[in-house]
């Protein structure tokens, strides 16, 4: 898993969101490294929103589903299996992604 660091490198406040990168290939592949991720921090997340999650202070950029009352981040990218999230972990959403600028970084 990648760092907090590692995903909000670039950290713009933006009214009720803010733009942040990442780096990776876990998530949709459009996304590339030198895009911005539009969020929305006080968005309500739902299932197959794709969310800006803190798990254990790591920060993942993934599907969030639920399944049998589990959460499940997922990556869009097959080669990677889906996370699990123990009852010990603490899962945080700390926004939902609303959209991608592109060749902003």
């Amino acid at each position: 898993m990648q760092t907090v660091s590692d995903y909000l490198s670039a950290f713009i406040c933006v009214h009720l969101g803010f733009l942040t990168s990442r780096s990776g290939d876990s998530i949709e592949l459009r996304i590339q490294d030198s895009n911005l991720l539009l969020v929305d921090y006080s968005r309500g997340s739902r299932p197959a929103h794709i969310v800006i999650a803190l798990i254990n202070s790591e920060a993942v950029v993934e599907k969030y589903l639920r399944q049998k009352g589990r959460v499940i981040p997922r990556s869009a990218n097959p080669k990677y299996s889906d996370i699990e999230i123990a009852e010990s972990d603490q899962f945080v959403i700390a926004g939902v992604a609303l959209g991608i600028v592109e060749g902003a970084v």
